[in-house]
């Protein structure tokens, strides 16, 4: 079910990643859900900074989803850890390159 959600708003948001990111996605995200539910929450997030609306808004979209699917929350801190993991997997459109 993971995979599938991740699949979707990825794909709703146009953004292209290799299928084995979409793997470590899914992974990431599961991996998450169950340190969560276990009561291991993340207290502090990389101090690197993406600048990356689109992959933030499909972030956001994904989570918000999978938190309604799944009956938990992520804080802002795993969101950005999150954003980071989907703005670094987009694979660049060759033809805007010069």
């Amino acid at each position: 079910m993971i995979m599938d959600e991740v699949k979707y708003h990825i794909n709703e948001y146009g953004i292209i990643v290799e299928d084995m990111n979409i793997v470590c996605m899914t992974l990431a995200i599961a991996i998450m859900h169950h340190r969560i539910r276990n009561g291991f929450h993340l207290t502090s997030s990389r101090p690197e900074s993406i600048d990356d609306p689109i992959a933030e808004g499909a972030t956001n979209d994904l989570l918000d989803s999978l938190e309604k699917k799944l009956d938990c929350s992520f804080s802002s801190i795993e969101r950005r850890e999150m954003h980071l993991l989907v703005s670094c997997s987009r694979r660049v459109n060759s033809e805007c390159l010069n």
